[in-house]
């Protein structure tokens, strides 16, 4: 129930989706509260306590009951927790006509040891796992070469009617760009700001929009690298979508393999021309010269060139703009809930958890 490209998700959900249960495996998370201002069916085991054998026993009896109770037959769980085993265990051997899927958020390679061989545990349990993006779907292949038949692939969604496309076209007279997401070290802001090092120059602004354990040390670098009246820290905000119109490039060049990138749709649908770079399923949302640009990944980039041949003009930014609009409408949240609806109904379900 924290802030994170899963809750948001599911949140969605929670308001598209008003016959569904919601259940989180403990409380306290920040957006809990906009979970049960929007759907009535919202549960919550426990508080902020560990995750024990003991304790996951009793939360897989917890769902239990609620299945019972609601009378679904089809539990989706989100992530691959490594206590998520015993939650199929206890359903399978109580309700054997149970239908258990899991969503794989992130690419093979972020996995634990233990969230391994929770999977590994659950193969012969689990009716389905659904996978984020193409690029999990293909680094569970790799590593589960035995869940292959069982693995389908539905992106992550948003809710469009949120986000308004930007209307001005100054692109190539400012860049003002924007970065939202965890500030942790795996998302590779820092290469952001190193990159920027080498623009302190020309007309370019960086708004870092969120909050983590690494912001510390990335305002420290920010000073170092004299860059604190080019880039601005604006720390968790809840009105983003109302303020990505106001930039007109977003970047996100991260250090890990992205499962997909909530924020990277989000920015497609307010006509922001995204800077990726060609890390895990970046290239499935960014297409380079037609709704942004895609860098090879790596430790450096070279922004002032980008941005030298924008002002230039050697680029259509009104077309990409558009693309980029266009592009964000495979991304609607009713068309991965629908693609859910299929994946659980191929089971013949009536409802799910």
């Amino acid at each position: 129930g924290d802030v994170g490209g899963i809750e948001r998700l599911c949140l969605d959900f929670a308001k598209k989706r008003q016959d569904d249960v919601f259940v989180f495996a403990k409380g306290g998370g920040r957006l809990i509260h906009e979970y049960l201002n929007v759907n009535k069916n919202v549960f919550i085991f426990g508080k902020d306590e560990r995750m024990t054998f003991i304790r996951a026993y009793k939360f897989a009896n917890y769902i239990f009951d609620i299945v019972k109770k609601e009378q679904f037959d089809a539990v989706i769980l989100h992530g691959q927790a490594s206590f998520f085993w015993i939650i199929v265990r206890v359903l399978k051997r109580r309700i054997t006509s149970i239908n258990v899927f899991v969503y794989v958020h992130e690419n093979e390679s972020l996995f634990l040891a233990f969230e391994r061989m929770s999977l590994c545990l659950m193969k012969k349990s689990l009716n389905g796992i659904i996978a984020i993006s193409e690029d999990v779907q293909n680094s569970l292949i790799k590593k589960f070469s035995f869940l292959k038949n069982k693995i389908y692939v539905n992106y992550n969604g948003i809710d469009l009617e949120k986000f308004n496309p930007k209307k001005d076209s100054d692109c190539d007279k400012e860049i003002r760009l924007v970065y939202v997401g965890r500030l942790i070290e795996e998302k590779g802001v820092q290469n952001i700001l190193r990159a920027l090092a080498d623009c302190r120059d020309m007309p370019v602004t960086l708004d870092i929009i969120g909050d983590g354990a690494y912001r510390k040390a990335l305002e420290d670098l920010t000073l170092s690298l004299g860059l604190q009246g080019m880039v601005e820290f604006l720390g968790m905000r809840q009105d983003v979508a109302n303020l990505l119109p106001s930039y007109n490039f977003f970047i996100h060049l991260p250090q890990c393999e992205e499962g997909f990138g909530i924020t990277v749709a989000e920015a497609l649908a307010c006509g922001l021309i995204c800077i990726v770079n060609d890390r895990g399923a970046m290239t499935e949302l960014v297409r380079d010269g037609y709704n942004g640009f895609v860098l090879s990944a790596g430790q450096s980039y070279d922004l002032r060139q980008l941005f030298s041949n924008i002002m230039l003009g050697y680029y259509d930014l009104k077309s990409m703009r558009n693309n980029a609009v266009e592009s964000a409408q495979a991304f609607y949240i009713k068309k991965t809930i629908e693609k859910l609806e299929n994946i659980v109904s191929s089971s013949h379900k009536r409802g799910s958890l």
